[in-house]
C-alpha cells in the first residue's frame, strides 16, 4: 500500500535525523555519532554519494571528450578539403570566398611570392605548409 516512495521519504527522513542528530553531538560536545545504527545509516549514504558521484565524472569526462574529438575532426576535415558553407563551419582556420584555408601568410603588396593558393587583400591562404 505505501509502495517505494513511502520507504525512501522514510529512509530520507530517518537520514535527515542522524545528519541533525550527528552535528548537534559534534557541536556540543565534539565527539563522534554514539547511534551505531544512525552512524551506518550515514556511512551507506556515504558510500552511495561516492560512487554516484564517481559515475557521473566518468561520464561527463567521456561526453566532453567525444565533443572535443567531433569539433576538432570535423575542422580538420573542412579544412583539408578546403571547403567550407560559412565561415563559422571554418573556425578555427581562415574563411575565404566559401573555401576553408589551413594557413595564411602576410605577403603585403610583393608581386612576386608564389603563393600556392589563394591570394586575398595582403595574405596568401593555403591548406599545405610551405
Amino acid at each position: 500500500m505505501y509502495g517505494g516512495n513511502y520507504i525512501y521519504h522514510h529512509y530520507c527522513i530517518n537520514l535527515i535525523k542522524c545528519i541533525v542528530q550527528m552535528t548537534i553531538t559534534v557541536v556540543a560536545s565534539n565527539t563522534t555519532v554514539s547511534d551505531p545504527a544512525c552512524g551506518r545509516q550515514l556511512g551507506h549514504a556515504s558510500w552511495g554519494v561516492s560512487v554516484a558521484g564517481i559515475i557521473l565524472s566518468i561520464i561527463t569526462v567521456i561526453i566532453v571528450a567525444a565533443v572535443l574529438a567531433t569539433a576538432t575532426s570535423s575542422a580538420v576535415s573542412a579544412a583539408s578539403s578546403g571547403t567550407g558553407s560559412s565561415s563559422s563551419s571554418c573556425y578555427p582556420y581562415h574563411y575565404v570566398d566559401g573555401t576553408c584555408y589551413k594557413y595564411r601568410a602576410y605577403i603585403g603588396s610583393s608581386s612576386y611570392y608564389s603563393c600556392p593558393g589563394r591570394v586575398s587583400g595582403s595574405y596568401c591562404y593555403y591548406n599545405n605548409k610551405i
